[in-house]
């Protein structure tokens, strides 16, 4: 598990993510074990963020459940299962 959580984070870095916050809730919620948040300088950036996460989850073979918020880019939610990525 913290494997795929530094490759996220490394990812979001390769991008040029800001403010990154992880939030550990392994054992304490069901939905997600982290939540992993950041900031783009733009929509654009913002984007490219989220397809470079994505491709990461696809390297480590993990599914993506789902991707909320791609169509403007303001912010995007990726559903990693036990990793949850906000990007706004």
């Amino acid at each position: 598990m913290l494997k795929k959580l530094e490759r996220i984070v490394e990812a979001i870095e390769s991008r040029k993510g800001q403010e990154l916050v992880i939030l550990d809730f392994e054992g304490k919620n069901s939905l997600c074990d982290y939540a992993v948040i950041c900031t783009g300088s733009s929509n654009r950036n913002i984007r490219a963020i989220s397809e470079e996460v994505e491709a990461e989850l696809l390297r480590l073979n993990e599914r993506r459940l789902s991707v909320e918020g791609q169509e403007d880019a303001h912010w995007i939610l990726i559903d990693g299962d036990d990793v949850m990525i906000h990007v706004l």
